[in-house]
């Protein structure tokens, strides 16, 4: 009996002493398949802010590129929605669904962002601040560097560096109110 009792002990001091949701995840590579296409590879990066919300990731067709990206900030990031094209045809689009809260602005400014990306323009990285919730975020370009978004605060900084021929497609993370949680979603150019 003594024995099972400190098995029992030590098995919660081990399970308990490490966080239940780290604060960074490695990288982890998941494979997407849609209606009449093929399997392709996605690396979900690194998770950076807090412990709250509710999941999200975005699923992307790999037919389909970024064609702008809105951020609605104000003390942290409320909210990050995606637009996507179709490559063969820019008038076919898909609209993703707007993760985080109702609040913040969308005006440009060091706030929020309305960015339309050109075509032939795509994201290789993503930096910013976070802390309880995802507090700034900063777009990087192939074509250029944009002003960071949201507010002043967050102790962590973070970073999504898509490599050579890759891009940055998508989100995944958690969010209420705001974006409590976000991590990059990278595939092939």
């Amino acid at each position: 009996m003594k024995t099972k009792i400190i098995a029992l002990i030590t098995f919660a001091i081990l399970f308990y002493s490490v966080p239940l949701v780290p604060r960074a995840v490695a990288k982890d590579i998941h494979r997407q398949r849609f209606p009449g296409g093929s399997a392709y590879s996605v690396t979900k990066e690194a998770l950076t802010g807090g412990q709250g919300g509710i999941g999200f990731k975005d699923t992307i067709d790999p037919d389909y590129e970024i064609s702008e990206i809105k951020i609605w900030g104000g003390r942290y990031i409320d909210a990050i929605q995606l637009i996507w094209r179709k490559r063969s045809d820019n008038s076919h689009i898909i609209v993703g669904q707007k993760h985080g809260g109702p609040g913040g602005t969308l005006s440009k400014g060091s706030l929020g962002l309305d960015l339309k990306l050109k075509p032939g323009e795509y994201i290789i990285a993503v930096s910013g601040k976070s802390g309880n919730y995802v507090d700034s975020m900063q777009i990087q370009t192939n074509k250029q560097l944009y002003y960071r978004n949201g507010g002043q605060g967050g102790a962590n900084d973070y970073i999504w560096q898509a490599p050579a021929g890759q891009q940055i497609i998508g989100f995944w993370g958690r969010s209420g109110s705001y974006i409590d949680a976000l991590g990059a979603l990278i595939n092939n150019r």
